[in-house]
């Protein structure tokens, strides 16, 4: 349905009625480590029930250029880094 470029210290909120389904890394990521959630998905995390537990957040963690995770996202926010992000 769309996509965004997200690029150093930035965050992203895909449209109302949307989420960002996939996250293309186009060089070495890390998510935003300043304590807030910062890949905030609609799948169970550590702090919330669902149909699986013990995940952790995606917080401060680094990625490297090339990867593609999927989910469900509806905010995203990085320190240094940039990737495509894919809306659906």
């Amino acid at each position: 349905a769309g996509v965004a470029y997200l690029s150093d210290g930035n965050q992203y909120t895909p449209p109302t009625g949307q989420v960002v389904i996939a996250i293309q890394f186009t060089e070495e990521t890390a998510f935003d480590s300043g304590g807030g959630t910062t890949a905030e998905s609609l799948w169970p995390t550590y702090g919330q029930a669902g149909p699986g537990t013990g995940s952790d957040a995606i917080a401060g963690d680094t990625m490297p250029a090339g990867l593609t995770i999927y989910g469900r996202w509806n905010k995203v926010q990085f320190d240094s880094g940039a990737a495509f992000l894919y809306l659906g």
